[in-house]
C-alpha cells in the first residue's frame, strides 16, 4: 500500500484535509494517514473542530508516496514551528511528490521547496505568496501547477 501523508499548521482548513483524505481513501491502493503538526494525536481544524485520531508528525517515519500540506489560519499567518518545517523538508525528500492544498503552498515555501518553481496558491493570497517569496514564480490564474515531483 502506498503512504499518503496529509497534514498542516494547526488550524487547518477542514475542506483541505477532507478533500484529499476521501479521493485517496476511496482508492484503495493507499494507506491515508492524518498528521498532526504537533505532539499530540489532535488536528484542529478551522471552525473549532478537531481530529482526534492523528499522529504527531515526529513518529512518522519511512517511505511516502505523496506527502499533502493542508492550508487554513494556520498556514495563513506565516509564523511556523522550525521542527515542522524540518520535518516537511526532509519527508519531503523521501516522498515521491508533494503537493500543497491552498495556502498550504506557504509552508512548502517556509521550508524551501518552492524555490525556483512555479507555483499558484488560492487567488486571493498569490500576491501575498509572490512578495513575501520573490524566489518563487506565483502563477494566480490555474487552479492546480505541477513542477517536477511537486
Amino acid at each position: 500500500m502506498r503512504k499518503i501523508v496529509i497534514s498542516g499548521p494547526q488550524p487547518v482548513d477542514m475542506l483541505d484535509v477532507a478533500g484529499p483524505f476521501e479521493v485517496f481513501k476511496l482508492a484503495s491502493k493507499y494507506e491515508v494517514i492524518l498528521a498532526s503538526s504537533g505532539r499530540s494525536s489532535r488536528l484542529e481544524l478551522n471552525h473549532g473542530l478537531t481530529l482526534s485520531d492523528a499522529v504527531p508528525y515526529s513518529k512518522l517515519v519511512g517511505q511516502i508516496d505523496t506527502l499533502v500540506i493542508a492550508g487554513g489560519p494556520g498556514a495563513n499567518h506565516g509564523q511556523y514551528d522550525v521542527n515542522y518545517l524540518r520535518w516537511i523538508k526532509e519527508s519531503a525528500s523521501r516522498s515521491r511528490r508533494v503537493a500543497a492544498i491552498c495556502t498550504g503552498a506557504f509552508v512548502l515555501a517556509a521550508a524551501g521547496l518552492l524555490d525556483g518553481k512555479r507555483a499558484v496558491t488560492h487567488w486571493d493570497y498569490c500576491d501575498q505568496l509572490s512578495r513575501q517569496y520573490p524566489s518563487i514564480l506565483v502563477e494566480s490564474d490555474p487552479i492546480y501547477l505541477r513542477d517536477g515531483s511537486i
